[in-house]
């Protein structure tokens, strides 16, 4: 009996000792900020997991994220998950032009962004577009990009704005459930979500001229793409579109996208890629729920399906140093996938659309906006608010924004926004009319209804529970994504 208890405090106090041992390793290694600080031989029981960040125990008890092949065990390694095209430094400074892009007023949010964001370079806006983009029911006037040129960086940058409002998440819900994907081309056999295609068709009519003509001006200028969320697939195409084309010199084209949903097809990825050979890059900052939507429910390459290289930020606090991973298959299981596989993506889905609006830790949507509603809280708060007054302090600062003019869309033409000599956003003269083009449906208006000409006219059944959670969790909101 005696020797049995002993056997038992015995066994325990070994147990206890490798706790000990294990925390105290965890704790260690968990100081190490850099991978090859944690992959030193030095720290022998410590690897890196590229995918967050972080250095690890060989721990049983250890929680981490990564698999075992994808931890780092050895300092040669810590590079092995970058990839030596993609610029970080630049990815973040278009991030800040994605940024300027939800902007109504792009030169004053560029103020901003020199002046509060670190590491930017003198990017200056050319031109600002917009256009009505509306297909369904809904009315509203938030299509727009901006074209940006840095000397300094000889560059030339197109950043097409993401969804602002509700009304228009609806309507490209509306687009994506009911219409049947589209041709991108005559000539390919990939094909595109309408709504996309639309878009790009709209603000092409306003945006060629001027590119075109900008390219000529500068031939040596690389030209990015780039856009966040709707903005980034509307970048996707107007990238195929230029290639297509081929007035950008060889080699001067590439696309940076943030957040960006699947755009189109197997076949259309297919193309993408084989016309932007390594200059294509898709940042997914973690469990980011918009790059997963419209979800793949087919196996036979007509269905949603990604295009390029996917670099995936795994960290929540998303910087500019972070580490990240590059996979190069189009839809890798094991890049940001991962998340969204069984029932992780049950509580994936709770955390991705926080980390959708939130780059570099800069909430592209909001960003400007916000900075102007804090200059203006600033500025027009008295010391000694007036107890006669019925107004509430938002109605105040919202009437003193005329820093961020609306331009109000009103027809079908395209418009094109440009600095005058006192340097104010004014509307630019001699705007071409722009043909409504129109691909897939067609919209006949009666009475105020509209009628949606479709063959199928059904319920497209790749859009699974996670695009209507997306839909539902943003109505109401108040917040650009």
């Amino acid at each position: 009996m005696i020797v049995a208890s002993v056997n038992v405090v015995l066994r325990i106090a070994f147990l206890l000792s490798i706790v000990t041992v294990s925390q105290t390793l965890k704790s260690a290694c968990k100081e190490m900020k850099t991978c090859d600080m944690c992959t030193r031989k030095k720290n022998p029981e410590c690897h890196w997991c590229p995918v967050t960040d972080t250095c690890h125990s060989s721990s049983i008890f250890n929680l981490n994220k990564c698999n075992s092949y994808e931890n780092i065990l050895k300092p040669d390694g810590c590079d092995s998950y970058k990839d030596e095209l993609y610029d970080e430094d630049l990815s973040y400074r278009l991030a800040t032009l994605c940024a300027v892009a939800y902007s109504e007023a792009p030169g004053q949010c560029m103020g901003y962004v020199k002046e509060d964001l670190d590491y930017t370079t003198n990017f200056e806006i050319i031109e600002q577009f917009k256009a009505k983009c509306d297909d369904f029911y809904l009315t509203y006037d938030q299509c727009s990009a901006i074209l940006a040129i840095s000397h300094e960086q000889e560059m030339l940058v197109l950043s097409y704005r993401g969804t602002t409002r509700t009304k228009q998440l609806i309507d490209e819900a509306i687009s994506v459930m009911f219409n049947e994907k589209v041709d991108i081309d005559e000539t390919s056999t990939g094909k595109v979500q309408e709504y996309f295609l639309n878009m790009y068709y709209k603000l092409s009519q306003c945006i060629d001229p001027v590119l075109e003509e900008s390219i000529a001006d500068y031939p040596h200028y690389d030209l990015v793409i780039t856009g966040h969320s709707l903005g980034g697939a509307v970048a996707s195409v107007a990238a195929y579109k230029l290639a297509l084309k081929g007035i950008v010199p060889e080699g001067q084209l590439s696309i940076y996208t943030f957040g960006m949903p699947r755009v189109g097809d197997y076949y259309y990825a297919e193309e993408f890629d084989r016309l932007l050979v390594n200059k294509t890059w898709r940042i997914v900052h973690r469990k980011d729920l918009v790059p997963h939507i419209p979800t793949r429910t087919d196996t036979e390459n007509t269905g949603p399906y990604h295009h390029g290289v996917e670099i995936l930020y795994g960290v929540k606090a998303m910087l500019r140093t972070s580490s990240y991973k590059a996979c190069y298959s189009n839809e890798d299981a094991h890049c940001s996938n991962r998340y969204y596989g069984g029932l992780a993506a049950v509580v994936s889905t709770a955390v991705g659309i926080s980390e959708h609006k939130r780059y570099f830790r800069i909430p592209l949507g909001t960003y400007c906006e916000d900075k102007a509603r804090l200059n203006a809280e600033t500025l027009t708060t008295p010391a000694q608010p007036d107890p006669q007054a019925t107004r509430s302090k938002r109605s105040i600062i919202n009437e003193s924004l005329p820093l961020l003019p609306r331009f109000q869309i009103e027809d079908e033409k395209c418009h094109s926004f440009i600095r005058d000599a006192e340097g104010n956003w004014v509307e630019k003269v001699g705007n071409k009319k722009v043909e409504n083009k129109k691909v897939g449906n067609k919209k006949v208006k009666k009475a105020g209804k509209v009628n949606i000409i479709n063959e199928a006219n059904r319920f497209n059944i790749t859009i699974s529970y996670h695009f209507l959670t997306f839909v539902l969790s943003y109505l109401g909101s108040r917040y650009r994504y």
